[in-house]
């Protein structure tokens, strides 16, 4: 379960996941069912999120490019699942990762535990 919070294994499990994702839809010959394509994509969401929160930098929105250089290496440039993942990377999935990275500021704002804290926002009585 480590693996899940640690900054440094984060991209590569993100990596993965989109890597399955993306190959998942670009592997199979037929049209997946409504619920399975509406549940990845639920999932997919999570994981950007879930990238933001862990990673904690603005750096993870370069993590937004991974997806779509998966969908060229294994569709072809020719193909039009590329430009489908990076209408998807440009809207929802770069901003949800940038949610999650402000989500991680804001958790880390508000449980500082430094003497100091009150001059971030946090109230006297808080700590």
């Amino acid at each position: 379960m480590t693996t899940l919070n640690d900054q440094r294994k984060a991209p590569a499990l993100y990596a993965l996941l989109m890597g399955v994702f993306v190959g998942g839809f670009a592997f199979v010959d037929a049209t997946p069912p409504a619920f399975l394509a509406f549940t990845a994509l639920l999932v997919a969401g999570a994981a950007q999120i879930g990238i933001g929160f862990v990673i904690g930098r603005w750096g993870a929105l370069a993590l937004g490019a991974v997806p779509i250089l998966f969908a060229v290496a294994a569709a072809g440039p020719g193909s039009t699942l590329w430009t489908t993942v990076f209408v998807l990377m440009a809207f929802p999935g770069t901003p949800l990762i940038g949610a999650g990275v402000h989500l991680r500021q804001r958790f880390d704002e508000r449980h500082d535990d430094s003497p100091d804290a009150w001059l971030y926002g946090e109230e006297p009585g808080n700590l």
